[in-house]
């Protein structure tokens, strides 16, 4: 695919098969991947992508990656994002990140904004640059027709050659605080010249912030916990499909379990597995095999202290002490401890 089949106006068909879809947009990677690997090294020394990487990104229709088609973006499926950004990664590391966040930035907007704000954003079916941080970190003053929105947002990706700044901010109406995404001009803000680090130099991460109060109208504005209205165009980046298939069986989503969430993420994942089914609402047998794995860990961990003991007396008798635990052969040895101590291996 050549940058002329990829051009970021809405007059481009969508790609309804996943696999067609996926191997058009690596093929697309492919032909910038010169390109791309070529100004890496330009890109981290001059603290942000350059101008021909970001040209190379958004003509090969990059930053459409999660637009819905109907605004003329690829929809692609979350696998095949997966794909695409590794791709793009392997080429360009910054350029591949870069292409992740701003093609999310122009993604949230497309699916949750009206279409009077769209034809705005989207002037003239012509896909914008964007850059986006989510955290809601702004604070806003409810008034008539939008908000007064100030504050400072940090690790802003690809904000130098955004043209559209997406934020997070706290509301307050009534007494309960909500969160809200507020889209504005990326020259309403200012850039803090504050990303000096060891690696990804080039996705110019750096901090923005407003000086004075920014009006932003309401229909600059969208939930992005999407309360009480779907989207109002299709998209693939609201939330994970896993999330839905464990609610329709009713199991509990990762979200609302922390110690799963954090198996998962250091790599253990079958305990995250097991974990997740010993704490299913009625799991009884999920509960019993948990129990069981409970007790033959103490029960290992009750011959291991009893190893450990008899190395201690072996070495008071002079003779010969057995191999030691794991834990002993990390640390050169078990150091002499009382009988009756205990170690949590």
């Amino acid at each position: 695919m050549g940058p002329a089949e990829s051009e970021n106006h809405m007059d481009g068909a969508p790609l309804a098969d996943n696999q067609e879809a996926r191997q058009k947009l690596l093929a697309a990677v492919d032909g910038i991947a010169d390109i791309l690997t070529a100004q890496a090294a330009t890109d981290e020394e001059s603290g942000t992508l350059s101008a021909t990487t970001v040209t190379a990104l958004q003509d090969a229709g990059m930053f459409r990656l999660k637009l819905p088609a109907s605004l003329g973006g690829a929809e692609a499926d979350p696998a095949t994002q997966i794909h695409v950004l590794e791709a793009l990664s392997y080429a360009n590391p910054a350029a591949g990140w870069c292409a992740m966040v701003g093609s999310t930035a122009v993604g949230l907007p497309g699916a949750f904004l009206p279409d009077a704000t769209i034809a705005e954003i989207f002037p003239a079916g012509r896909i914008p640059r964007g850059a986006i941080v989510a955290m809601p970190i702004g604070k806003t003053e409810p008034v008539d027709g939008g908000y007064r929105l100030t504050g400072r947002w940090p690790f802003a990706s690809g904000v130098r050659h955004s043209e559209w700044i997406a934020a997070g901010a706290m509301v307050t109406r009534d007494g309960t605080p909500e969160r809200r995404m507020m889209i504005f001009p990326t020259a309403s803000a200012t850039l803090h010249d504050n990303w000096q680090v060891a690696g990804l130099k080039g996705t110019g991460s750096c901090d923005f912030f407003l000086t004075d109060d920014l009006f932003v109208l309401e229909a600059f504005t969208w939930d992005p916990a999407c309360r009480g209205a779907a989207a109002r165009r299709a998209a693939v980046l609201d939330r994970p499909s896993r999330i839905r298939r464990q609610r329709t069986c009713g199991l509990r989503p990762w979200s609302r379990q922390p110690r799963a969430r954090f198996l998962y993420r250091t790599g253990s994942r079958q305990k995250a597995r097991l974990y997740r089914q010993a704490v299913q609402p009625g799991g009884a047998a999920g509960r019993a095999a948990h129990a069981r794995r409970r007790h033959h860990a103490a029960a290992r961990r009750s011959r291991a202290c009893n190893r450990i003991e008899r190395c201690s007396l072996a070495r008071g008798t002079g003779r010969r002490a057995p191999v030691p635990t794991v834990a002993g052969r990390i640390a050169g040895g078990p150091p002499p401890i009382a009988p009756t101590s205990h170690w949590i291996l």
